[in-house]
């Protein structure tokens, strides 16, 4: 007997959508106009990222509900477009060199030909989208940077087309099953008039193409690969169906989820007896999981639900009870579960309520409700708050606001913690419907912050045991712009505007990563002084420049320079009160020209930090000073905090402007700091509430030990293709978005195979890193790598030396720690870019072997005066945020 499906509740505009397969948080789709017209989703310039959402069924594109959302490139032979190689220079213009060009249009056309056999053959309902070659990355471009992105949106349309051969697979069993049944019932009659309908195996068998290796291997990979993978563990886009008004070739609700892909369609009270007409009574939700959306209402993405709803009391164990604070923030947890627990009662006997005033309805009752659900009144309607009662804070505690008192009430409550009842008019709310969230008064408080924060690890002597086949809910949130190509640091700025670009570039670093201000007017005439050349090469290895280039010596021709190095000096050669004057440094008290976005920080709190939870990549050096978490909260735009590990990187983030993270003339957004962050490599932290469940993504265990070589092993460049394939791989999982977050040469050998959308949907809520705030009594989590990822990310090998000796460890590139123990600014740059490139070149022409942790160490000193400037950057920067804050941080 079926059994309901504990599926999950959205809401929009009024609108209630359920799926019974899928817990993802997903924007709902526009409707297709009534007149059947449809817009295509292949306009000029949109990405894979931006068709990672559910679609509306259409004759033409309903197949985009078979997009996959994750990448798979794990199978011959869509593995020959998963890491784009470096582009090749010739003539001042980069490119792809012949056979990546070849390979990938081979894969293009045999993609194309695969779909055209299976649309003759079958007749899927399905407009085919562009081909991979428009995206042009066989051209050849004038930027490093757009040739790398164009390529990287190039290897991932191929994805689309596999959503379409997905869609045509699916299509086609259900054309030979549909073939079989009606065989069945007329080869009663007359058999012999029967036709016959070819399987798709049969009609793509690889032996069908034996002058063609590529469709070959494609069609001889189809049935393992994930294409063919008809399960929720394969995640794709989904679609929001209609089951009233069933529209032109559209599969059944059961044939959607049947293959994995998620379904949504519209919920009212007579949802169940259209499910139950149809068949499909099981569709319907259990009890307890109507009763969890009731207390949801007009929520905008992204929704969490409560943990305490979804899962039993917390566990008490004997050493909880011994600890004082920790057995108070269960007592407090086990109080708010209940609590939880009666508000979703109240709301659903107030659902009832309104739903039996909804019956009695005359037409002008139903337009009134209606007019008040779309401008829900804040001053005429009652407000009812459910509060802890003081004798009790384990029960509920009715208050009625005062008339005069209404609109100021419901500002002391997020949109999730208050619920207006139209057919009543009357407002329930209640902190505990959503307890991470802050009312619009809240957020203007300037309270003075004092607690301190520890960080522990769950109960036991390791980290938490995870289940290899336990299934998490999917990401809430998708990037919808553009994917962030990576900065261009090769530049070598040989041509002739390579001096001007290098000027601007050098102005940018030292306004954003230094604060300084260029004179004004601006200086056109020749510098006034001279410098040696190892003073221009220390100012250059300073801004993280490559000291050797040509145009560095033009450079200093210029009449900046005077300037520049002036303020380098003065920041190397700082103590006490001695400062950059004000006129060239943004942070001094008078400035005349502050950070633009100091907005931020109003929404700044600061938590000691203990140096053994992070690596050096997060720590600003300078000896045994403290350390802080820097906290950036969005508000309910966003379901986790910013976290900077340094006053100097808040400072960065206030002088980021429109034109620096974004393309727009809009104000900076969470989503162009993130990305401006993961842009230039430096590290943060996505704190997230512990209370909020998990992501729905498929478990993907990593390696649980280094590879082994036997001793007089000779590496190869087969080897470093080998590491580098079972990186990329393992850098896929949706987890693995900590790599970028992490800063360093983590970050760099990230880049490629991380994409940005995934660090902007926040933590999976797979076990990481977790921490505890003793003030609020709540602790935060986040993704982040274990030391062992980190050494496979970096290549490390244990490698026999012979003879009963200790085994060797060597490595490809620098261990992650020692990399950022040597010469870092806390961020890439072109220097760093210029040395990985070298050896990269140097790895595949074979010509690099791996060094030994000793030899590494010997190979990543770091300098005196970059330290130097870090440290006094830092404590200036801590004093700017204490004046500009005006609280205590508590430095």
């Amino acid at each position: 007997m079926a059994t309901s499906h504990p599926g999950n509740f959205i809401y929009a505009d009024g609108h209630r959508f359920y799926s019974p397969n899928c817990k993802r948080v997903v924007k709902i789709p526009a409707a297709i106009k009534q007149d059947g017209s449809e817009l295509s989703p292949f306009q000029q310039g949109v990405r894979w990222e931006n068709l990672r959402v559910p679609c509306r069924w259409s004759r033409a594109y309903g197949w985009t509900s078979f997009i996959p959302i994750d990448r798979h490139f794990g199978f011959k032979p869509f593995d020959t477009v998963a890491y784009p190689p470096p582009l090749e220079i010739e003539d001042g213009l980069y490119y792809h060199n012949r056979h990546t060009v070849d390979s990938w249009t081979q894969l293009d056309a045999a993609v194309h030909k695969m779909a055209s056999i299976l649309f003759a053959k079958y007749d899927p309902p399905a407009v085919f989208p562009y081909s991979i070659r428009g995206w042009k990355f066989q051209d050849k471009f004038k930027s490093r940077a757009k040739g790398r992105a164009l390529s990287f949106a190039a290897r991932d349309w191929f994805l689309v087309w596999a959503g379409l051969l997905s869609f045509m697979i699916a299509h086609a069993e259900e054309k030979c099953n549909e073939f079989q049944r009606f065989t069945k019932e007329y080869n009663r009659d007359d058999p012999s008039t029967m036709s016959s309908i070819k399987e798709w195996q049969e009609v793509l068998n690889p032996d069908s193409f034996p002058n063609n290796s590529v469709l070959k291997d494609l069609a001889d990979s189809l049935p393992s690969s994930p294409i063919c993978s008809f399960s929720l563990s394969t995640c794709r886009c989904g679609i929001f169906l209609d089951l009233e008004r069933k529209e032109d070739y559209q599969p059944s609700v059961t044939w959607f989820m049947d293959r994995g892909v998620p379904v949504w369609f519209p919920w009212n009270s007579d949802t169940p007896h259209i499910l139950q007409k149809l068949n499909m009574a099981y569709l319907v939700p259990p009890p307890e999981v109507l009763q969890q959306q009731s207390q949801n209402i007009a929520i905008r993405p992204p929704i969490m639900v409560p943990a305490a709803l979804l899962h039993p009391l917390p566990h008490r164990s004997e050493q909880d009870l011994s600890n004082p604070h920790r057995r108070r923030h269960l007592e407090r947890q086990e109080a708010a579960a209940k609590r939880r627990v009666q508000i979703a009662e109240i709301i659903s006997k107030a659902d009832a309520s309104a739903e039996k005033a909804r019956s009695r309805f005359s037409e002008k009752d139903r337009v009134t409700a209606l007019n008040r659900a779309k401008h829900p009144p804040r001053t005429s309607a009652p407000v009812h708050v459910y509060e802890p009662d003081n004798d009790d804070e384990s029960k509920l505690k009715l208050n009625v606001a005062l008339a005069a008192e209404r609109e100021d009430v419901l500002g002391d409550f997020s949109t999730n913690q208050s619920r207006y009842f139209p057919e009543l008019n009357r407002w329930i709310c209640c902190a505990d419907l959503a307890p991470n969230e802050a009312g619009p008064n809240d957020l203007d408080e300037d309270d003075d912050f004092e607690g301190c924060v520890v960080v522990y690890e769950p109960e036991g002597s390791g980290p938490v045991a995870v289940n290899p086949h336990q299934v998490f809910p999917r990401a809430a949130r998708y990037n919808p712009e553009e994917a962030i190509s990576l900065p261009d640091f090769s530049d070598d700025f040989l041509d002739d505007q390579g001096v001007t670009r290098l000027e601007q570039l050098i102005l940018l670093d030292m306004r954003l990563f230094y604060g300084f201000i260029a004179p004004i007017p601006y200086p056109t005439e020749k510098p006034t002084s001279s410098r040696t050349d190892q003073e221009k090469k220390n100012f250059l290895r300073w801004l993280g420049h490559n000291q050797n280039s040509p145009a560095m010596a033009r450079f200093f021709q210029s009449g900046i320079t005077d300037s520049m190095y002036k303020f380098y000096k003065l920041c190397l050669t700082t103590t006490g009160d001695v400062h950059p004057p004000a006129e060239t440094w943004d942070i001094m008290d008078t400035t005349i020209r502050l950070p633009e976005n100091l907005g931020l920080l109003q929404r700044l709190t600061v938590l000691p930090r203990p140096v053994a939870t992070l690596g050096s990549a997060t720590q600003a050096k300078g000896g045994d000073r403290p350390h802080f978490w820097f906290i950036l909260e969005f508000g309910n735009s966003h379901p986790w905090s910013l976290v900077l590990m340094t006053a100097a990187d808040v400072v960065t983030v206030c002088r980021i402007s429109p034109s620096v993270g974004s393309k727009h003339a809009n104000p900076i957004s969470p989503d162009d700091i993130i990305s401006f962050l993961v842009q230039r490599g430096i590290p943060f932290h996505t704190f997230q509430s512990s209370d909020i469940p998990p992501r729905h993504i498929a478990y993907q265990p990593t390696p649980s030990q280094l590879p082994r070589k036997p001793a007089g092993y000779q590496f190869t460049r087969d080897d470093y293709l080998q590491y580098q394939h079972t990186r990329d791989l393992m850098l896929s999982n949706p987890r693995m978005r900590a790599a970028l977050l992490r800063g360093g040469i983590v970050w760099r050998l990230a880049y490629s195979a991380v994409s940005v959308s995934d660090v902007l949907d926040g933590p999976t809520g797979v076990p990481g890193l977790i921490v505890r705030d003793l003030n609020k009594n709540e602790d935060y989590q986040d993704d982040a790598l274990t030391a062992l990822e980190e050494d496979l990310i970096v290549g490390l090998y244990v490698c026999s030396t012979g003879r009963g000796n200790p085994p060797a460890l060597k490595s490809w590139w620098p261990l992650a720690d020692l990399f950022d123990k040597g010469e870092n600014p806390g961020r890439w740059t072109h220097h760093q870019e210029a040395w990985y490139r070298d050896r990269l070149e140097a790895i595949m022409e074979g010509k690099a072997q791996l060094y030994s942790v000793r030899d590494w160490r010997s190979k990543l000193r770091g300098r005196q005066d970059t330290n130097r400037i870090q440290q006094h950057q830092e404590q200036s920067s801590e004093a700017f945020l204490q004046i500009q804050v005006q609280r205590n941080l508590g430095f």
